[in-house]
């Protein structure tokens, strides 16, 4: 048998590090659906393969662990020198580095979770109903998003809904790393552990949420842990148990899957009590409720349909039998199941799950009795674990991992807490700190650098599909996906293809019997006109149509290239006028631009409709009421 307490946890940790390089190397040159979770470097070019495991395996080094440390040492001993205002000058430029970063490098494909449907369904929001069939377990953020939306459609943003979701992500990371830094800050002996803790913390793969991600789950990140903190901050006795309950509240309004850490809140419920505050507990109950009340009347959510929504969450459970519905893949027990729970594991926390392993042998060794504050984050780890073994993904846990990756924070808040229970000699800690660091940032790198390249993503996304590890609706709603995507760049080829295999699996959906025979008119219709242009037998009427088809696609510098062609071979024409308006206001929200041509194609047709009621539009958009009620004033004397 293999004696515990004569391992050498430094050797120990190197070990692990150099079996998960050896993983990711493996996944590189075999990736399928099997290894969704750490097969990132198959899709960079060779120089990029054979540099992260390099500088993953010189991370194992003592002296590039040492030049990391001192690197850390120099910074945290200077930044200390400096006076109060300097070192808010340097956090927040720091800060606004942070969201620079987080721009930079967002997500620019939406294949992931429900991104794509997301952006095509919500793009007006405009009735609590629309609010309701977007948001049916995260209320809360329908009220930012709205907010951010009417923001940014106020600055003639061109796609406002996704900017809302974009700097929603964003602004959810700022707090979620601000955050980080006063939880790890609890279970740091000096700067230079709370610098290597908060780095492990903000590298996992769940801060790929922070890229842009649009999706509905990222700012319950930050709230979750917010409350593993107050919680904290609680039990240590440095604030009351009111915010706690708050925050605890308000988190579950933007994801009703919070309420897995029941039981961590009942926890720091039974030590309110014990510690005599009945009265105060009481308080806060009624605090919370008020305001979870007040905010789902905000955010126009009916109090019945939480309740409608809560109890009908009976098929995202994964099933102990065979699963019988189409919406499961697998089983509780089964090997799918587990291969789906450790590549999501992977993917989010690899240097973290070193870490839980290294403290779980060391606490094994030492025997620690546990502080209340521990017992309070390792009943929310347990709570993350039974949330992730639990949930079934409709559309599959390798597309709709962000569902779980929130929840999920209590696993590294328990493995930062016992961590500083076991952690052993500084200098040795010190080292393992900084070599799961740097391997850290570099696979999150990985990760995030896919979704920041779109060819990467679709690349990716194709090699996730699989028959054991995905549902019949998974593969349906990715089918359908695909198809929305190559229809938006305009290969009807890959439309028709994806569409096909989707009626193979299901020939009852006449929706989708109506798009792929749409797509297949479309692409004869192109086809016919392109070889028209090339001919030189093409008049201003078929690159009008052509032009039509691809703003119809959202190709707009296509479309507008093509009526630019049209305007000098009819430049008389009021249609054409028109549709070159139209493709400056809807594509560019170039308002300024798309006046003159409404103008002129009124000026060639006085009862041209649609060019009146887009003129007024553009000038309403731009602030000028005047114009606009003239046009409209002008519109209604010939329509009635």
């Amino acid at each position: 048998m293999i004696n515990l307490k004569n391992i050498n946890y430094s050797y120990l940790a190197i070990s692990l590090v150099l079996i998960f390089i050896l993983l990711i190397l493996g996944a590189a040159l075999y990736p399928t659906g099997w290894n969704w979770g750490f097969h990132f470097l198959a899709f960079y070019g060779l120089e990029i393969i054979i540099l992260i495991p390099f500088l993953m395996l010189l991370s194992a080094f003592p002296a590039v662990q040492d030049f990391f440390i001192n690197k850390i040492s120099l910074f945290a001993q200077w930044f200390s020198r400096q006076n109060r205002y300097v070192q808010i000058f340097i956090t927040i430029t720091a800060l606004s580095g942070l969201v620079l970063l987080f721009w930079i490098f967002r997500v620019t494909s939406y294949f992931l979770g429900d991104g794509q449907l997301i952006l095509r369904t919500l793009q007006n929001l405009e009735s609590g109903d629309q609010l309701i069939f977007g948001y049916k377990r995260e209320p809360l953020v329908s009220f930012f998003i709205v907010l951010l939306t009417n923001f940014f459609i106020f600055l003639n943003r061109l796609n406002p809904t996704l900017d809302a979701y974009t700097w929603l992500s964003i602004f959810s990371g700022v707090i979620f790393v601000i955050a980080a830094w006063r939880f790890v800050k609890y279970y740091a002996e000096d700067q230079i552990e709370q610098f290597m803790l908060f780095i492990l913390l903000i590298s996992t793969g769940a801060s790929q949420l922070f890229f842009g991600y649009v999706e509905n789950y990222t700012p319950s990140a930050a709230g979750i842990l917010i409350f593993l903190l107050l919680g904290v901050s609680y039990l240590k006795r440095d604030i009351s148990i009111v915010w706690v309950m708050v925050i605890y509240g308000i988190t579950i309004l933007l994801h009703f899957g919070t309420l897995i850490f029941l039981p961590a809140l009942a926890f720091l419920i039974y030590i309110a009590a014990k510690r005599n505050q009945i009265g105060e507990l009481s308080a806060s109950l009624f605090l919370t409720c008020v305001i979870i009340f007040t905010l789902l009347q905000l955010s126009q959510y009916p109090v019945e349909y939480f309740n409608k929504n809560l109890s009908s969450s009976g098929r995202h459970f994964v099933s102990f039998h065979l699963p019988t519905e189409n919406f499961q893949a697998y089983s509780f027990i089964s090997l799918s199941h587990f291969l789906d729970v450790f590549n999501f594991l992977f993917l989010s926390y690899p240097a973290i799950m070193i870490l839980l392993i290294l403290s779980s042998v060391m606490m094994w060794n030492n025997r620690k009795t546990t502080s209340i504050e521990t017992k309070f984050l390792l009943l929310a780890g347990l709570c993350s674990i039974i949330f992730i073994i639990s949930v079934n993904c409709d559309i599959g846990m390798s597309r709709d991992w962000d569902i779980l990756a929130p929840i999920s924070m209590g696993i590294p808040a328990a493995a930062i807490a016992l961590w500083k229970i076991n952690k052993y000699e500084r200098k040795q800690n010190n080292r393992i700190l900084a070599m799961l660091s740097i391997v850290s940032v570099l696979y999150t790198g990985l990760w995030v650098g896919i979704n920041t390249d779109e060819v990467k993503a679709e690349e990716r996304f194709n090699i996730l599909i699989n028959n054991h590890l995905w549902s019949k609706i998974a593969h349906l709603n990715a089918y359908e996906t695909l198809a929305i995507y190559h229809r938006e760049q305009g290969d009807y080829e890959k439309v028709i293809q994806y569409y096909q295999k989707y009626i193979a699996l299901d020939s009852t959906n006449r929706r989708l019997l109506v798009n792929l025979a749409d797509a297949e008119r479309r692409k004869k219709t192109i086809e016919e006109y392109k070889t028209m242009i090339s001919l030189g037998t093409a008049d201003y009427q078929v690159l009008s149509d052509l032009g039509l088809l691809y703003a119809d696609d959202k190709r707009y510098s296509e479309a507008m290239t093509l009526f630019k062609r049209a305007e000098e071979e009819a430049p008389f024409n009021p249609i054409v006028k028109y549709n070159i308006g139209t493709t400056f206001m809807e594509g560019e929200r170039a308002y300024d631009k798309a006046i003159p041509y409404y103008l002129q194609a009124i000026h060639l047709d006085s009862v041209y409709s649609q060019a009146y009621y887009r003129a007024a539009q553009c000038y309403f958009m731009m602030g000028d009421s005047i114009n606009a009620d003239q046009l409209m004033i002008q519109l209604q004397k010939f329509v009635h």
